[in-house]
């Protein structure tokens, strides 16, 4: 039912859905039936949270986001480009504070080397945002690093 739920959520329907699971994190390669396209993308959830109080931290080929599961928290349409700041804490190191962009399901960083280098060796990530309030998620990074190269072996590919 779960992997009904991701594909419905962060796929268009005509792709076929292919998702593995690596300790927290779900690898999704997708190959569009007519193109032979491929999209591929990594994310975990905050599993702390009830469902519509949730969040997922995604990685594609060319960037992060952070998508509330709250509709409240959508960017309206003439906020989307504009910077916001997010605040990333790995473990007890130093939170920081990064300039990312609202787009139409979240939030948005291009970068997706910068946030594996701070994550990469960690076990917990918390992520302070500002949606219709100011929230925070957890997610665990248990399974990021494998995850990880899926993505950049599946991305190279592309």
């Amino acid at each position: 039912m779960k992997k009904i739920m991701f594909c419905l959520l962060f796929v268009p329907f005509f792709v076929f859905c292919d998702s593995v699971k690596t300790g927290n994190w779900i690898v999704d390669i997708n190959e569009d039936p007519i193109t032979d396209e491929k999209t591929v993308r990594i994310f975990t959830l905050d599993k702390t949270k009830l469902n519509n109080e949730t969040a997922a931290f995604l990685f594609n080929c060319n960037s992060v986001s952070l998508l509330s599961f709250d509709i409240n928290d959508l960017p309206k349409i003439n906020e989307r480009g504009n910077s916001t700041k997010v605040v990333l804490r790995v473990d007890k190191k130093t939170p920081i504070e990064m300039d990312w962009t609202k787009e139409e399901i979240g939030y948005e960083f291009s970068d997706i080397n910068e946030i594996n280098n701070l994550i990469k060796k960690g076990k917990k990530l918390v992520v302070r945002a500002e949606f219709s309030k100011t929230k925070d998620f957890e997610f665990s990074l248990a399974g990021f690093a494998k995850a990880y190269k899926k993505l950049q072996k599946n991305c190279s590919t592309n």
